[in-house]
């Protein structure tokens, strides 16, 4: 086989209505089998769909999450008994045999799950008096404030609730103090694309919901993250299960769309914020890509219906490494061949959701080292907003063994000023986010990530830019302060 899926979660019991919490051992989700029962028998089969009764749904925090749903708690199993202690377990001092504490159980398919492990924090108690709804309701995610994340994460039960319960409310959750009229566009083209009506979404703002039949489907897929902590030692498979893709399937049979029958798209970084990290030296690496045919898209310029689109016609699709990656999800297999630039050296974004979607997926990672500017309030390394260096031989390389030649229409010298360009810029976002009193510390943080790597020759140059900056910070404050005081 091409690729080998694994059940996310394990296996378990239907849950109980009237407010019963959802059994342990999830029943594993069979692969499609021609023999077999059809998708929507499965959807409504333990291994999907759990069904609750008077379940309080809470409003977000201002990032988003954790939100919605205070689920029941899950049934602990007895303490086993002493004949079946484990051998070496310590008595009690007064002499009496010893039991083993209970295990716990797995987490149902109700809870939020991210790299193959449930997420049990509940949220937050608003303890304002809930809206009672009635009626047949779906929990599907929370709308948080972040795209990457929330496609990523909170849309990936909406395909299968619409299939099943196509009549239900879906709820979703907004972050604190934002209103349905805050709700960004890309949203309503995502259940324009899972043909999920636009009235049946019910908004949950800031004030909690009693919902009387909420019913909860399983998650499609999951995040898998690549910034893991150091004490994450167990990763699970967090890609496609088989249903999930045979539901996108179905849903590319009612598309009027010539599925990957067209070029090649590369999907672009350079007109983000510099705090957001582009890619060094992107603005003349696409330039170039345009001189050989391929397509250019900007996401953060483009529709997400226009976007689903451009990716579902592409007969190759090279994505710098970001959210945009993500919006391939909401397409099943393709006979493409897909590629992701990487941002984050060794990182192999989307691996586990992108494999099981096209005929390949590869990695160009010409990045030389990553280098730092801040850290984590709890002193981590800031890896999401570092900025790679790119090695150019390395760039060429593997952009030709991807079939794309760039040699013809490159000039080495133009890139390279173009790439430094992008560093310097990346510098002062640094700056001015880290604030005059945190610039110095911010340069040895850049210094020591340039010399661990052995990239010395880049330690002047954007040391010097980093000053430059901090100059004009204070001159700039002493101007305000100036300026206050001479205010009458």
């Amino acid at each position: 086989m091409r690729f080998r899926l694994r059940t996310i979660l394990p296996e378990g019991r239907a849950a109980e209505k009237a407010g019963g919490a959802s059994g342990a051992d999830l029943p594993p989700a069979a692969p499609p089998s021609p023999r077999g029962p059809k998708l929507i028998e499965k959807l409504a089969s333990d291994a999907f769909l759990r069904s609750y009764e008077n379940i309080l749904v809470e409003p977000a925090t201002a990032w988003g999450w954790p939100a919605g749903p205070v689920w029941p708690p899950e049934p602990q199993p007895k303490p086993k008994p002493p004949s079946e202690a484990a051998p070496d377990a310590a008595a009690p001092a007064d002499g009496t045999p010893a039991e083993t504490a209970p295990e716990t159980p797995p987490p149902g398919l109700q809870r939020h799950w991210v790299n193959g492990h449930a997420v049990l924090t509940p949220p937050e108690t608003s303890g304002r008096e809930p809206e009672v709804i009635e009626g047949p309701c779906v929990w599907a995610g929370a709308l948080m404030g972040h795209f990457g994340h929330f496609v990523a994460e909170h849309c990936q039960r909406l395909l299968f609730s619409r299939m099943l319960m196509p009549k239900a409310r879906y709820i979703f959750t907004l972050p604190e103090g934002r209103g349905v009229k805050s709700v960004p566009s890309y949203f309503w083209h995502l259940c324009d694309w899972f043909e999920v009506p636009r009235e049946q979404i019910l908004f949950l703002t800031d004030r909690p919901l009693l919902v009387r039949e909420l019913h909860v489907l399983r998650q499609g897929e999951q995040l898998e993250r690549i910034n893991l902590p150091f004490d994450v030692i167990h990763h699970e498979w967090c890609g496609p299960l088989p249903e999930y893709l045979q539901a996108l399937a179905e849903l590319h049979k009612v598309k009027e769309i010539d599925f990957a029958s067209g070029g090649t798209v590369y999907v672009s970084r350079s007109q983000l914020a510099p705090l957001t990290v582009r890619m060094p030296g992107e603005s003349y690496l696409e330039k170039r890509l345009q001189d050989l045919g391929v397509t250019v898209i900007w996401p953060e310029k483009s529709p997400l219906a226009e976007q689903i689109e451009a990716y579902a016609t592409a007969k190759r699709i090279i994505f710098a490494e970001g959210s945009s990656v993500h919006v391939r999800q909401f397409l099943g297999y393709l006979p493409q061949d897909l590629c992701i630039l990487v941002r984050r050296k060794g990182a192999r974004f989307g691996r586990e959701h992108l494999e099981p979607r096209a005929k390949s997926l590869s990695y160009i990672d010409p990045i030389a080292c990553n280098v730092l500017f801040t850290v984590t309030p709890d002193g981590s390394p800031s890896r999401h907003t570092s900025i790679p260096i790119f090695d150019q031989d390395l760039l060429l390389q593997q952009f030709a063994e991807f079939g794309i030649d760039l040699a013809p229409v490159w000039d080495r010298a133009a890139y390279e000023r173009a790439h430094d360009r992008d560093l310097a810029d990346w510098v002062r976002a640094s700056c001015d986010e880290a604030g005059i009193e945190g610039i110095a510390h911010g340069i040895n943080i850049m210094n020591a990530s340039l010399l661990g790597s052995g990239r010395i020759e880049y330690m002047p140059k954007l040391r010097r830019v980093a000053m430059m900056r901090r100059r004009g910070l204070i001159e700039q404050r002493d101007a305000e302060a100036s300026g206050k005081a001479g205010t009458p």
